[in-house]
C-alpha cells in the first residue's frame, strides 16, 4: 500500500503562518470531518479563517462527499485490491472496479461535492480535464487532491505504472449522472448490475433481466414472452404493464413513446395522490413509481430517456468517462482508441450519434 498511501498523503493538510486561534479552528474543522461530524465542519467552514481559499473548497467537498458516504481513501484502498488481484480477468477486474465506484453513490451530496472541487481548478485556471495521468504531477497539491476526487480512475492509472499516459479525463459526475439515469430507467437495478451492462460482461440477476425485456418489448426490439397491456393514462403518459411468469413491471411512456424516468423509491396513482409499494404489486397501472419531471423555459417537462440517457452518451465528456472506466488495464490501445472501440460497440461506429435503439439493443446483447 505504499503507492496508495504517497497518493493521499496531502490529505488534510493546511498551509502555514496561522495565529494560535486559526490553527485552533482548523484543527477543531478537521478532527470534524476526520470524524464524521459533517454538517459541523460544513457549518463552520462558512467561514474559511484558517485555511487557504483552496483548502476550503477542498475541506468543504471532502464533508460533502462523507454526507454520501463516498470515502475517497476507503474507496482507493478498495480500487486497489480490486484492481491488484491477479487471481481474475481483466474484465473481472474492471467490472469489479465500476460496481465499487457505483456502489458509494447515496445521495446528492456528491453533485455539491463536487462542485467544490471543481471550484479549486477553476480557480487556478484548470479545469477536470486537467484530471490525468499525463498532467497529474505537474498539478499543486491542492490541485492533485481536486483530482483525485473528481477522477475515481486516476488513482488507479497513478499506481499502476504499465498503464498508458492518458491525457484524457474520466469526470465522476459523467458517471453519477449515469448511475442515477439507469436506476431510473431499471428500476430495482444493483450497481453490479449496471456495471455488467455497460461493459457488456457480467450475469444479470433475474429483475434487471426483467427490465431490460421490459424496456426492449415497449421499443417492439423484442419482447422475450412479455405480455404488454395498456393499463391506463397519467397526465399526458401512458401506463404499461408488461409481465411474465416469473416478472412483473410498469413503465410509463410519453406522446413519442420514449420511456419516462422514475423515481427509486415514491409511488403516486393515477389521480396524483402517494401510494406505496404493496398498491404497486397489485400490477393493476393503478399505483406507479412518480415519474421524475425537468424544467425548461419554466415549463415542467418529463424526464424520458431520450432527454437524459441519450443526450448524455452523445457528450464527449460522458463518452470519455464511460469507455476509459471500463479500459482501466488496457495497454494495447490508445485512450482515444479506447473510446472509439466501446462506442462502435454501441452504435457502429466511433463518431455514431447513439440512438434509443442502438442502446436498448446494446443492453440486450
Amino acid at each position: 500500500m505504499k503507492k496508495l498511501s504517497f497518493a493521499f498523503a496531502f490529505i488534510f493538510l493546511g498551509s502555514g503562518c496561522k495565529t494560535d486561534s486559526q490553527e485552533s479552528r482548523r484543527y477543531e474543522i478537521l478532527q470534524n470531518i476526520d470524524n464524521g461530524n459533517f454538517n459541523d465542519a460544513l457549518s463552520d467552514l462558512n467561514d474559511c479563517s484558517g485555511f487557504t481559499n483552496d483548502e476550503c473548497h477542498l475541506n468543504r467537498g471532502m464533508a460533502y462527499f462523507g454526507l454520501a458516504g463516498y470515502d475517497i481513501i476507503q474507496i482507493g484502498e478498495d480500487l486497489y485490491r480490486a484492481y491488484s488481484n491477479n487471481n481474475i480477468s481483466l474484465d473481472e477486474k474492471n467490472l469489479a472496479v465500476t460496481s465499487i465506484i457505483l456502489d458509494r453513490f447515496n445521495n446528492n451530496y456528491i453533485d455539491r461535492g463536487l462542485v467544490e472541487y471543481k471550484t479549486v481548478l477553476n480557480n487556478n485556471g484548470k479545469s477536470e480535464t486537467s484530471c490525468n495521468k499525463t498532467e497529474f504531477y505537474n498539478l499543486s497539491r491542492d490541485e492533485r487532491q481536486a483530482c483525485l476526487s473528481i477522477n475515481p480512475v486516476l488513482l488507479l492509472e497513478i499506481i499502476d505504472n504499465n498503464s498508458n499516459q492518458n491525457n484524457i479525463s474520466v469526470d465522476l459526475e459523467d458517471i453519477y449522472n449515469l448511475n442515477h439515469d439507469l436506476k431510473s430507467l431499471i428500476t430495482g437495478i444493483t450497481s453490479n448490475d449496471i456495471a455488467s451492462i455497460l461493459s457488456g460482461y457480467g450475469e444479470l440477476s433475474n429483475n434487471t433481466n426483467g427490465e431490460l425485456d421490459s424496456i426492449s418489448c415497449l421499443y417492439n426490439l423484442g419482447c422475450y414472452g412479455l405480455e404488454k397491456k395498456s393499463v391506463g393514462k397519467y397526465e399526458n403518459l401512458d401506463i404499461w404493464l408488461l409481465s411474465r411468469d416469473d416478472f412483473s413491471t410498469i413503465k410509463l411512456t410519453d406522446q413519442t413513446g420514449s420511456i419516462v424516468l422514475v423515481d427509486e423509491v415514491e409511488f403516486i396513482s393515477q389521480t396524483g395522490e402517494t401510494c406505496y409499494i404493496n398498491d404497486y404489486e397489485k400490477f393493476d397501472g393503478n399505483c406507479f413509481h412518480k415519474p421524475l419531471t425537468s424544467s425548461t423555459n419554466n415549463i415542467n417537462e418529463f424526464t424520458t430517456i431520450k432527454s437524459t440517457l441519450i443526450n448524455e452518451l452523445n457528450d464527449e465528456s460522458v463518452r470519455n468517462s464511460v469507455s476509459l472506466l471500463f479500459s482501466i488495464g488496457e495497454t494495447d490501445k490508445t485512450e482515444t482508441e479506447q473510446v472509439n472501440s466501446y462506442f462502435s460497440e454501441i452504435c457502429g461506429s466511433s463518431n455514431c450519434v447513439v440512438t434509443e435503439k442502438n442502446l436498448i439493443e446494446y443492453f440486450n446483447k
